[in-house]
């Protein structure tokens, strides 16, 4: 995929919906806000307080239902931030009146209803786009254009290691970071949810099905989860996800990609990510274009709209990452290996 697609001008003007007006569907808003050629026709609010927000900060038009956003403001593109549960109900409501439409991650709150997104999708010729916003950071965006390319090689392995706190700030002051998980359901859904960030960047690199995932530790408080867990692709790319969660220190994260003639690494710290590339001969820095993700997410996804072009993380994506990411949980409830 191009990582530095052209801003040319639109010839006519785009109007997007926003389903779900919490804190990912006002950066949703700004995204569409900062893409010349694109109205935000209105959102979709749960309560009558956040609809009166959405009207009075924001200047929306807002709604109660999907049936009325798409009824009276006619969006031919729809972001479906709502909660995972109301995933899938969303997506289908707007693809059936023939929207475009881009699911926050996880696409749906189970692999049968993120088909069921996808079969839509397909019987309505829109496209269908998985919410996977690391894949749209700067940096990862270069890392794997240059993969694509074949820079580094055929890819051998991949390891993405993810250190320190990472815990909202809200959770720490109500003290949730300290609460052992509530049972099995409690750890999946955690565990799920911070892994499948890290596994949809891997399974894009790897470009294959995952075959079995064996997780080989983990323990710690809700927060503070040590797990190590190796993922083998059916084209013989092996990847190991890591996580080393500590309140006590700050949140970084290592994705490598090697290959038979390069490693290319990324790193975010503290906010900064870079970007450099390894061979026989030497270590480099690797120039990348910064955007902020949640920007770049939404900017790609008219761009895909625009130039008639397949999403980059599209819904088969999005429903790999949900296989990959169950499997690494439950290859740890189980303590054995998870054959897909």
């Amino acid at each position: 995929m191009n990582s530095n697609p052209s801003d040319a001008a639109p010839e006519t003007v785009l109007r997007a919906g926003i389903v779900g007006f919490g804190c990912m569907g006002r950066r949703h808003l700004h995204g569409y806000r900062a893409i010349p050629g694109v109205q935000v026709a209105g959102a979709v609010c749960r309560s009558e307080a956040t609809a009166e927000r959405a009207r009075r900060e924001f200047g929306l038009d807002a709604y109660r239902t999907v049936e009325e956003l798409m009824q009276n403001a006619g969006p031919s593109a729809v972001s479906i931030c709502t909660p995972t549960d109301l995933h899938a109900r969303h997506a289908i409501e707007c693809i059936r009146r023939g929207a475009h439409a881009l699911v926050e991650k996880p696409l749906a709150a189970t692999e049968d209803e993120a088909r069921a997104v996808i079969e839509e999708s397909a019987r309505a010729g829109v496209k269908l786009m998985a919410g996977h916003t690391n894949l749209y950071s700067g940096a990862i965006l270069k890392m794997m254009a240059m993969t694509g390319r074949g820079i580094i090689g055929d890819v051998r392995e991949i390891h993405f290691k993810k250190e320190g706190a990472d815990v909202s700030p809200g959770d720490v002051e109500k003290g949730l970071h300290l609460a052992p998980p509530a049972g099995d359901g409690e750890v999946r859904d955690r565990l799920y949810d911070s892994l499948i960030h890290m596994v949809y960047c891997v399974d894009k690199a790897a470009g294959a099905p995952p075959a079995r995932v064996r997780t080989f530790t983990l323990g710690g408080r809700r927060y503070e989860e040590s797990l190590e867990s190796e993922v083998v692709y059916r084209n013989g790319v092996v990847a190991r996800l890591t996580v080393e969660a500590s309140l006590d220190r700050q949140l970084k994260k290592t994705f490598t990609v090697a290959g038979t003639r390069g490693t290319l690494v990324w790193r975010l710290q503290g906010g900064r990510e870079s970007l450099e590339l390894s061979n026989a001969a030497r270590t480099r820095p690797v120039a990348f274009r910064p955007a902020h993700v949640f920007d770049s997410i939404v900017f790609y996804f008219v761009h895909f709209i625009r130039n008639d072009l397949p999403p980059y993380s599209d819904g088969n994506d999005g429903l790999k990452a949900m296989i990959t990411s169950r499997a690494v949980v439950d290859s740890h409830l189980r303590n054995a290996e998870v054959l897909l």
